[in-house]
């Protein structure tokens, strides 16, 4: 995987993370450094280069039990560390199901949840791995007018791209308002600019 821009769907730069009652875990200096490409990329590129790193989360409970949701999130950093939006997850979740691009699977534990209110929460891989990431933006925010795609598992179907544009953002820059097609499934997902 090259090196990526990665638009989080909230626009994240850094985040704290408040612990959940689940697992107890330190996630410091966790978030790798993206940088910028020089070129656009076609999107058929900036899906191979990044599916890999896009996974299906299925939260379950103590018994193993699907809870009914689902939800998408991606890799962002090798050791297994996905982050996703929180209402992918359950409060009776218990652990996260997690299916890859390629359809090998794992089990995440729930590690942390956004300290300043944002929607977002962090998952652990529960093993050893060194997988493919997605880094998170840093600099910039995106252009009014510029392309973006969303990876996830929009109503299930797995591994699905859709693109847009940016129509706006919001004035305190936590939110990109954008025209890429998103259903339930794809929450939690990716949204990589023209150079992924």
């Amino acid at each position: 995987l090259t090196s990526s821009s990665l638009l989080a769907a909230t626009s994240v730069f850094a985040f704290g993370l408040v612990e959940p009652s689940l697992p107890k875990s330190s996630l410091s200096h966790w978030l790798p450094q993206g940088q910028l490409l020089a070129a656009e990329m076609p999107a058929s590129e900036i899906y191979e280069q990044t599916i890999s790193s896009v996974v299906t989360l299925y939260p379950v409970d103590k018994d193993f039990n699907t809870l009914g949701n689902f939800g998408s999130g991606f890799v962002v950093h090798a050791s297994g560390l996905i982050v996703t939006n929180a209402h992918v997850l359950h409060s009776e979740t218990a652990a996260v199901a997690v299916t890859f691009a390629d359809g090998s699977y794992g089990v995440a534990m729930v590690v942390g949840y956004d300290g300043q209110g944002r929607d977002l929460a962090a998952l652990q891989l529960v093993g050893d791995f060194q997988l493919p990431t997605l880094p998170l933006a840093t600099g910039a925010m995106p252009r009014i007018g510029e392309a973006v795609y969303a990876i996830g598992a929009p109503r299930g179907f797995s591994n699905t791209m859709t693109s847009g544009i940016v129509g706006n953002i919001a004035p305190d820059q936590t939110q990109i308002l954008h025209n890429a097609a998103i259903n339930g499934g794809n929450s939690g997902g990716p949204l990589l600019n023209d150079q992924g």
